[in-house]
């Protein structure tokens, strides 16, 4: 459930871009980084990590929280966060949230954290 907060924030950042036309991973970099939206999934991904439970969608959380952290400019949180992730990549949001295809998406945005 914790997840739904950056799944949120994926959605109005899309809709907002929809809205105004700006480059989508400048929308999200806007979204992602306001200190009020980067504070509160600071806080739920601490608090769903160190509660968490093993889960079937604990890969799509990790996504989300990864991704946001990624646009947010906060590289090492993305960076533990999609290591656990791996390398599926889910079909719509994050990734999709981009202009680029998910998977081509996903790709850069592990290659520019340093992972395989």
């Amino acid at each position: 459930m914790t997840a739904i907060l950056p799944l949120a924030h994926f959605e109005i950042a899309w809709q907002e871009n929809d809205y105004t036309g700006h480059d989508a991973d400048e929308a999200l970099r806007a979204r992602f980084r306001r200190p009020d939206v980067s504070g509160e999934l600071i806080e739920a991904a601490d608090s769903w990590r160190t509660g968490s439970r093993p889960h079937p969608f604990a890969p799509e959380a990790m996504h989300l929280f990864g991704a946001a952290f990624y646009y947010s400019g906060h590289h090492s949180r993305a960076h533990t966060l999609l290591t656990r992730a791996g390398r599926r990549v889910p079909e719509t949001l994050p990734w999709a949230a981009a202009s680029l295809t998910p998977g081509r998406r996903y790709a850069r945005a592990r290659r520019e954290l340093g992972l395989p």
